[in-house]
């Protein structure tokens, strides 16, 4: 996976989870809480993001493998489309080298042969490209066109002799009929594409580095981190599914995205339905870690015993004039809210700082100071948490008055 046990924020912010999306996108009118969708997709901000998700997962649900693999499997998504941008980028370099190729020929040399046959290569090149642009074949903002593509499902509907050429002739592809290593006849005057014969015919100018072989080996190492039996991080999910995943790649070779579709929509629909909730119900409803609600609940009980220490001397001291024992109201005002925060699990002051515990603290004990807060900027959380600041700050106002009255009027009886 790409963000290690100690956490890396960063790493997991560079993983593009979405085409259209390369840099968080955040809708400031959003006006409730967000979705599962809405956070993979990093429109959300701190503290419903992705990577806060990623922490809860790993640190309160102790579930981060399935997060992982759903990671994996968009990154796997990612590579694929990336690989057939790659193909359609070379194709058109192609094309325009072999166009260049032949200008300059017929400019400079007095070849006839050469120079026909220059010409002959640019044009096929020139209809190969149209015809494949012309039928989406390597529309790569597609998924299940990239599928397709990739299982070798795609075809053409040209029956011009110099696209064929490319590929064989045309007893070699009459044999090659229903076969996974080159191009073959579906019907009159179509022709099915393999992804291989294109990565070949461009491989003089291919643009990127993912080739095929590097589809076939994420998609095998993801078989072997989430799906074998000898696994650490092998999936509790329905035996049917991970059959049928380890079918397909391991025995049919395949490598296209389709192959992790029902694993990830199932451990999607799990998080969604699980993790997604206790995780919005955490983070919307508080902003204090367990740690910090223990410290609090401590210094809480020890600022009540001091303010009933202090109201029993003043009580039984029998001080003069009465106005002193106001004094009160600070140690049980600062005992109420303590306490009230630990109850809540909630701290009125740093809300309207906008300011929450960093819930990484749970796990990471060499966190810098600087570490020891994050920012709360999902405006709807805030008011959420704004709301909820200002009625525990309420019940610590009447609380703390109401022991302050009591204990301020009691007759004083020197003992």
């Amino acid at each position: 996976m790409l963000v290690n046990e100690s956490g890396s924020q960063h790493s997991l912010d560079q993983l593009v989870l979405n085409d259209g999306a390369r840099s968080p996108v955040v809708d400031s009118r959003l006006n409730r809480l967000p979705t599962l969708y809405e956070v993979f997709n990093r429109q959300t901000d701190s503290p419903v993001d992705l990577w806060s998700f990623y922490v809860y997962m790993r640190d309160y649900q102790n579930a981060v493998d399935y997060l992982d693999f759903w990671i994996d499997a968009i990154t796997h998504l990612r590579l694929c489309k990336d690989y057939v941008r790659g193909l359609r980028e070379s194709l058109i370099i192609s094309e325009k080298h072999k166009s260049s190729s032949s200008e300059k020929n017929k400019n400079t040399s007095s070849d006839t042969d050469n120079n026909a046959e220059e010409n002959r290569k640019s044009v096929t090149s020139s209809l190969l490209l149209d015809a494949l642009l012309n039928e989406g074949l390597l529309d790569d903002t597609d998924n299940r066109r990239v599928s397709n593509f990739l299982q070798g499902h795609e075809f053409i509907r040209n029956s011009d002799p110099r696209i064929s050429e490319i590929f064989g002739d045309a007893s070699q592809r009459t044999s090659l009929v229903g076969s996974n290593d080159g191009i073959a006849t579906s019907k009159r005057g179509s022709l099915r594409v393999l992804p291989e014969q294109l990565e070949k015919y461009v491989a003089n100018v291919k643009s990127g580095n993912i080739t095929r072989a590097t589809l076939k080996s994420s998609s095998k190492n993801i078989v072997n981190t989430y799906f074998q039996e000898n696994s650490s991080k092998k999936l509790i999910i329905p035996d049917r599914i991970v059959r049928k995943i380890k079918h397909d790649v391991e025995l049919q070779g395949r490598d296209d995205p389709d192959v992790f579709e029902d694993a990830k929509n199932y451990i999607y629909s799990a998080m969604e339905r699980d993790s997604f909730t206790y995780f919005l119900q955490k983070n919307c409803l508080h902003n204090l870690n367990y740690r910090s609600c223990l410290y609090r609940l401590i210094l809480g009980l020890f600022s009540f015993f001091a303010a009933f220490w202090i109201s029993y001397t003043l009580i039984f001291v029998n001080v003069q004039p009465k106005a002193i024992r106001a004094v009160i109201l600070v140690p049980f005002f600062l005992g109420t809210y303590l306490i009230l925060t630990f109850l809540y699990k909630l701290d009125p002051l740093m809300v309207f700082l906008r300011y929450s515990d960093n819930p990484e603290l749970r796990r990471v004990k060499t966190v810098k100071r600087r570490h020891f807060l994050r920012n709360l900027k999902e405006p709807f959380v805030v008011k959420l948490l704004q709301k909820r600041s200002l009625w525990v700050l309420f019940l610590a106002c009447v609380i703390s008055a109401a022991f302050s009255v009591l204990f301020g009027l009691v007759p004083g009886h020197r003992i």
